[in-house]
């Protein structure tokens, strides 16, 4: 309110001051988001002066960011290089419009190229050229030696935190130094929303990652689980006495035992074979498998032959090729089940700068 009442009584006393008018412009349009007031200021001031380039920069910028006239914002961009091509300003916004909107990425990385030249140190810019390289050019090296760049210029450039804070989280995968980047402005909501967006990425990146281990390990145990069912075949023609025996011994769930089914089928090899294959199988066998144990589970329903088993049977002693009643140990661990929580697509965006 203050602002606007000194800018008020300025132009009260000189009407024509360009500067007064297109800044007054300015606070209606960004302050107050009073948009055909500010466009009023700057046709204003460029009745005054049609060649002034900051109104001719700032109403492009309306056109463009506010109004989505495209045409008209270009026009008034490239009217203001005419007057000044080394203007910074409109060499940023206009390389945003020809990114954004035109899809000219050659035109764009000329124009964020050539503004630089002109001011090296300018934050905008550096940011814009920033995005530009890490969205477009997929330069995530270059782009993020141009924030760091921005961010020495202006520790506190919001646009800048943001989307280092996104190359970060999506590109580098450096969660914490994202976090620790933007607590440097921890009160501005766009700085917010990007911290819990990282934060939120960054929790859904940790569920995916253990069902991913998870997922592998389960891999890993039925291909485990597939070569001792081989041996288990040669024992165990009877599937409901093979199928329990795995539970008993391995805790595997039903499902994940009867979608093997396709391994509990006889393969009619003799029994000298199995007797071998069983013996070389056990040997391998790591200390503390639980091999030993094994021998206390007692026998299946029905022997190698299918006939009925003795109580004896497939208890202690050493193996041989006529034993029945083996069970193949399988060292499996329960998985767990979590829920993936869905982060935000979107990537935070700069806007065009005045």
């Amino acid at each position: 309110n203050r602002a606007e009442e000194l800018y008020k009584k300025a132009l009260e006393i000189d009407p024509k001051h360009i500067t007064t008018i297109y800044n007054y412009g300015g606070l209606l349009k960004n302050a107050r988001h009073d948009w055909d007031g500010a466009e009023v200021m700057y046709k204003r001031a460029l009745e005054l002066d049609p060649k002034d380039v900051g109104t001719l920069c700032n109403y492009g910028t309306l056109l463009h960011d506010v109004r989505k006239r495209y045409d008209e914002a270009e026009a008034v961009y490239k009217q203001a290089l005419e007057v000044d091509p080394k203007d910074s300003a409109t060499l940023c916004n206009y390389g945003l419009l020809l990114k954004n909107v035109r899809k000219d990425h050659d035109g764009a990385e000329f124009m964020y190229q050539t503004a630089l030249e002109v001011e090296p140190l300018d934050a905008t810019t550096l940011c814009n050229y920033g995005l530009f390289l890490q969205n477009v050019r997929h330069d995530f090296t270059r782009a993020e030696q141009l924030y760091k760049r921005a961010l020495a210029c202006d520790g506190g450039h919001v646009s800048t935190l943001c989307n280092y804070g996104t190359l970060l989280t999506t590109v580098r995968k450096d969660y914490d130094k994202a976090v620790s980047l933007l607590s440097q402005a921890p009160f501005h909501p766009t700085v917010l929303q990007c911290l819990d967006w990282v934060r939120q990425v960054h929790a859904s990146d940790k569920v995916a990652r253990t069902k991913e281990r998870k997922k592998a390990n389960r891999m890993e145990k039925r291909k485990d689980l597939s070569l001792r069912c081989e041996v288990c075949a040669k024992v165990y023609h009877d599937r409901p006495t093979k199928t329990r025996h795995l539970r008993r011994v391995h805790g595997v769930e039903p499902d994940g035992v009867h979608s093997l089914g396709r391994e509990f089928q006889g393969t009619g090899m003799d029994e000298q074979w199995v007797g071998d294959d069983l013996r070389r199988f056990y040997q391998n066998l790591p200390t503390g498998s639980g091999a030993e144990d094994l021998w206390q589970l007692g026998g299946p329903d029905r022997g190698w032959n299918g006939s009925p088993t003795s109580p004896e049977a497939g208890r202690g002693g050493a193996i041989s090729a006529s034993i029945a009643g083996v069970v193949v140990p399988l060292p499996l661990s329960s998985g767990d089940r979590g829920a993936v929580a869905v982060g935000p697509t979107g990537q935070p965006r700069p806007s065009a700068i005045e």
